[in-house]
């Protein structure tokens, strides 16, 4: 039975009480959009409450439950065909005129409207980048753009995200903007050609690095704790706190994670020392055979962890065989 809005106020627990009824007010709002029957939901959360003990449930409320959770399966996945998270940003991108070639961008439209408190043009840009390199080039693009067109009172200089430019025009004369505009278009395509160069050198750099780093693991790999699973660079993706020398544990290993990352952070040749969930990350970025020697440090501490661990296992499936033998054979089954 609820407590009365008398007996809340003198345990001075109000606020908590009514965050707790908004959330259920919130709860129970969307759940009319997906049950059939807000009843239903109603009673499914009841039901199923931390407050009823386990196992209480009929056949026929089981049932109930199952066709409720079913149909509330149903309309959620309609739901998620239908819903666009990020539908304005998504029109944006569709409404972009990517290149096909290696054509430069150039400008394909103009309009000019008295907005923002002066005259604006809306240029229209065609053969941009594609997707995964427009946000690298707008940024070029929209940084040029603001060090060579002077701001013009409450000025605009964006770049949008369908590709358009929004200029405020100042006092700069229609062909001082348009030639203007074309260098900054030629000045981006530099600097995003240099930057993707860049970019594919450095990966080159690293693949060369993994691969060498792999290839002097490989050969002493037999000398490391059995759980170690691997060692190696990670990815771009899986870099952390600057280090890419990831440590892979095995199943024993991860088990001990916590232990094992703390041994390794009181070894000297250790700066840093993050786990996450089955790998560790270490700075600085040792070699093979300087990460051998601070794993064989710890490696002792783990190992004992482990046996204790296994004995411990053996010794309760030994038990829990001893008794259930015992009961067989007291009641002959």
């Amino acid at each position: 039975m609820k407590p009365t809005i008398g007996e809340i106020r003198k345990g001075g627990r109000l606020i908590e009480y009514l965050m707790i009824e908004l959330e259920h007010a919130n709860d129970a709002a969307s759940a009319q959009a997906l049950a059939l029957d807000p009843g239903e939901y109603v009673w499914f959360r009841e039901v199923t409450s931390d407050s009823q003990p386990p196992g209480i449930a009929t056949l026929d409320e089981a049932r109930r439950a199952l066709a409720f959770v079913f149909w509330w399966i149903i309309r959620w996945e309609a739901f998620c065909d239908s819903y666009i998270p990020d539908r304005w940003a998504r029109r944006e991108i569709e409404r972009r005129r990517p290149r096909a070639g290696a054509e430069p961008a150039r400008v394909s439209s103009v309009q000019v409207t008295g907005e923002y408190g002066g005259l604006t043009a809306r240029i229209g840009l065609e053969n941009i980048p594609a997707e995964s390199e427009f946000e690298i080039w707008a940024h070029f693009l929209s940084g040029l753009i603001i060090e060579s067109i002077p701001p013009a009172g409450p000025a605009r200089r964006i770049m949008l995200g369908s590709g358009e430019l929004l200029i405020t025009i100042g006092n700069l004369s229609p062909q001082e903007m348009a030639e203007l505009i074309r260098e900054c278009l030629a000045k981006a395509e530099i600097q995003l050609a240099d930057h993707l160069a860049e970019r594919a050198s450095d990966r080159r750099q690293r693949e060369e690095e993994a691969a060498a780093y792999l290839s002097d693991y490989s050969e002493i790999s037999a000398l490391f704790p059995e759980w170690v699973k691997s060692v190696g660079f990670a990815g771009d993706e899986s870099i952390h706190n600057g280090s890419r020398l990831s440590i892979e544990l095995s199943e024993d290993g991860e088990r001990f994670g916590s232990e094992i990352q703390n041994s390794l952070t009181q070894q000297p040749s250790v700066a840093h020392c993050r786990r996450l969930g089955n790998r560790v990350f270490i700075l600085p970025e040792m070699r093979p055979r300087e990460l051998l020697n601070a794993l064989q440090s710890c490696d002792e501490l783990v190992a004992e962890e482990v046996r204790e661990m296994k004995e411990k296992e053996r010794r309760r499936e030994e038990g829990a065989r001893l008794v259930e033998n015992e009961l067989r054979r007291f009641f002959q089954v």
